[in-house]
């Protein structure tokens, strides 16, 4: 048996509501043909909390390369949308939106870093 444990409180894991995006950002961003990270999340499941610090390191990186970075708790009307939209399939989900509009990469389950940077070399 393995037991996973996670310190800290409950409200360091809570995605700061200051930074959730709208479907207009979305849609901006993808008329202005820029490259999309989006990441889907739950604010009341621990896996989508606990994958809070990769996704920060993410959101870190890529907008330093220009990216647009954005955030949709799929608990509200507009995340819900994404989610139909997009056909995800649950929380924690990355997609990344090629600058012509394409989703050419989504991953649901926590965040892989290494794997998110491979495909952006590879874009």
């Amino acid at each position: 048996m393995i037991t996973v444990a996670i310190v800290g409180s409950y409200d360091s894991l809570k995605t700061d509501s200051s930074r959730i995006a709208t479907l207009n950002e979305l849609n901006v961003a993808v008329e202005e043909k820029k490259p999309i990270l989006l990441y889907l999340y739950s604010d009341n499941w621990i896996i989508c909390l606990s994958a809070k610090f990769v996704v920060d390191e993410l959101e870190s990186e890529f907008e330093v390369m220009g990216w647009q970075f954005l955030r949709f708790n799929a608990r509200s009307e507009e995340g819900m949308n994404v989610f139909r939209n997009y056909e995800i399939l649950g929380t924690p989900s990355m997609l990344i939106i090629n600058s012509e509009g394409r989703v050419v990469y989504k991953r649901y389950g926590f965040p892989d870093k290494s794997e998110i940077l491979n495909i952006y070399k590879n874009l």
